[in-house]
């Protein structure tokens, strides 16, 4: 793979209900459709894979930026406290 100038990587909360985590991989989905200039990525705080961790090393091994964008589309504990 060649290298990438700049990652968006979107982070999502991840939910034990797989259409939720379908829902939030939709809109990268769509994010990557729009942003060709950037390699549209996501990781989840807890509960599905990839982990954000595991999301921001694999990133860091083809860009030299990345950027996180905290997308939450509901009100968990990580978003409340």
């Amino acid at each position: 793979m060649p290298a990438v100038r700049k990652t968006l990587l979107v982070v999502g909360h991840g939910s034990r209900v797989s259409k939720y985590n379908l829902d939030f991989e939709t809109v990268v989905e769509r994010l990557r459709s729009f942003l060709s200039d950037y390699e549209v990525r996501f990781g989840y705080v807890e509960l599905v894979e990839p982990s954000l961790k595991e999301a921001l090393e694999n990133a860091a091994l083809f860009s030299k930026e990345v950027i996180l964008l905290p997308l939450f589309l509901f009100g968990a504990g990580h978003v409340k406290n």
